[in-house]
């Protein structure tokens, strides 16, 4: 994909190197006429028109430079936004049993953390770009000025470049372990912020945890990063041996055949002393890093080609979701699959008949395929085999989901009322105070804010905004299991009846027996089926 994006950029590129050549160009002039200078050093007769022929160069320099600049920046930015949309786009398309398997924390480093650095280095990389194109330009001159002297450069230089090469290559593989070990640490400092009530309220749990998770893998992230770094040390020290290296045979060796003038030799040292040897140096270690990101990104996006997609390219949503009189489903299954490919839990042999201004209760034990359930049931998980009809006639994935507004039990709260157009603020006030909020939360500009808010309060404002979206079915995943009193009073004797009396479907997943009896119908999940009652 990103040599495609690439390719589609050739025209500015094209233009780039125009810019680039004119720029090295007229940098080589400016250095031809100091040398020129300098072969009449003193004169008595300073010529105005080499000042004025050295300023022409100089303008022209910059001005070329500056220009290369800008095309080479827009080049840079377009190409790494369309990367990182074309990553969201096939994540976007991306099924939610592929997505999980893949995880979330290696999408996220891509998308931020790989795209950014490649963004940086892109720029980056213009800049060695100059430098390596001044070198050959320069080795040129040399070659035409003292061809001894050229030769001399060009193999200390090739040797320097093939040693410096080793160091790199022996750094970026210890650069991709400590990236791999990373990950690691990044886990266990996600356990320390998520999980610190558990290791608090355990002291032997805490200190285990901390020598064994924290403090063993950030050891292990700090020594392949410091391999990594002093690799890299040794190839810029070695580097800078052979560009001081390469002055010894302008200096000591070619004067001693005494067939060279002096001027040949003096623009020669000059010619070296152009060498950007630094900046060459400095920035090889980032376009390393930026090396290493572009064959994340190319793994990501080669990972996410492979896995299923339930939303073609260019497919049309509904939007309106419609009635329906019956939504069934006839002997569905759904299997998880182990590394092998194997089944490692199934739920099956699921039949189910679900009509309008219906309140349905289903409950079991943990690990009893609930959740699946509730994923294969409204259109997240696509079944291995069974059927779903609306109405009698077969229906599509997308089509299904539209039909459901669902509120997780590990529920992400977003900022803004996404997809739902305009939306009276009154009615989302009124809201707001009825699920106690309106002291907490406040709505502007079609924005929640804050959203620094409990477990509890979170679950109330995500079911305010799935009210909001007037679904023919609310799905709810254990919501009245971290409410209070109060509210899971209003969720069974309020809320309930209220959109049954609207013609509303409701599922939702519960361990409340106290209140089965506000359901039109209980179903137990156990292992994965229907237990008979």
């Amino acid at each position: 994909m990103i040599l495609r994006i690439i390719k589609n950029e050739l025209h500015g590129i094209k233009r780039y190197l125009l810019f680039e050549v004119g720029y090295i160009f007229f940098d080589l002039m400016t250095l031809v006429i100091i040398n020129g200078v300098l072969g009449d050093i003193f004169p008595e007769n300073t010529e105005i028109r080499n000042l004025l022929l050295f300023l022409f160069a100089l303008l022209l320099n910059l001005t070329f430079y500056l220009q290369a600049k800008k095309i080479s920046i827009g080049i840079v930015e377009t190409i790494i936004g369309k990367i990182r949309w074309g990553i969201i786009e096939k994540v976007h398309r991306t099924d939610l049993e592929s997505f999980e398997k893949l995880g979330k924390s290696s999408i996220y480093n891509t998308i931020t953390m790989d795209t950014q650095t490649l963004s940086d280095v892109a720029h980056t990389f213009g800049w060695v770009n100059d430098a390596l194109l001044i070198c050959a330009s320069l080795l040129a001159y040399q070659f035409i000025i003292c061809k001894p002297a050229f030769f001399f450069t060009a193999g200390i230089f090739g040797l320097g470049a093939l040693i410096y090469t080793t160091e790199i290559l022996l750094a970026k593989k210890w650069f991709h372990q400590a990236r791999e070990r990373e990950k690691k640490l990044f886990d266990a400092i996600g356990g320390v912020i998520y999980g610190f009530k558990e290791l608090k309220i355990n002291d032997r749990k805490n200190d285990h945890f901390f020598n064994q998770a924290l403090v063993k893998r950030s050891a292990e992230n700090r020594l392949a990063r410091t391999r990594a770094e002093n690799a890299l040390a040794f190839g810029n020290v070695t580097a800078s041996f052979f560009e001081w290296a390469a002055f010894i045979p302008i200096l000591f060796i070619i004067p001693a055949f005494g067939r060279f003038s002096i001027h040949e030799l003096a623009v020669s040292v000059v010619s070296l002393l152009f060498f950007p040897f630094n900046l060459i140096k400095d920035t090889i270690p980032y376009l390393l890093r930026g090396w290493i990101a572009v064959e994340r990104i190319e793994a990501l996006i080669k990972t996410l080609e492979t896995l299923k997609s339930d939303e073609p390219e260019g497919a049309v949503l509904e939007e309106e979701p419609g009635r329906f009189k019956e939504l069934q489903y006839r002997n569905l299954c759904f299997s998880y699959l182990d590394r092998k490919g194997n089944p490692a839990f199934s739920i099956d042999h699921i039949d189910l008949s679900i009509i309008p201004g219906e309140i349905l209760f289903i409950t079991g034990g943990n690990g009893s395929g609930k959740s699946t359930l509730i994923k294969t049931l409204v259109g997240l998980y696509t079944p291995v085999s069974g059927s779903i009809e609306k109405d009698g006639e077969a229906i599509s994935t997308s089509a299904l989901r539209n039909l459901f507004s669902v509120v997780f039990f590990d529920c992400h709260l977003f900022d803004r009322l996404y997809g739902l157009g305009t939306v009276e603020v009154r009615q989302v006030e009124m809201l707001l105070k009825t699920l106690g909020l309106d002291e907490i939360v406040s709505f502007r500009e079609n924005r929640f804010t804050p959203l620094t808010l409990s477990g509890g309060q979170r679950k109330r404002l995500t079911l305010l905004e799935a009210l909001l979206e007037e679904k023919p079915v609310y799905v709810f995943d254990e919501w009245a299991a971290d409410q209070s009193p109060r509210f899971r009073d209003y969720f069974y004797h309020h809320l309930l009846p209220t959109l049954k009396k609207q013609g509303k479907t409701v599922i939702a997943v519960t361990h409340d027996d106290q209140f089965f009896h506000m359901a039109d119908r209980v179903l137990k999940m156990d292992y994965g089926r229907f237990a008979r009652e």
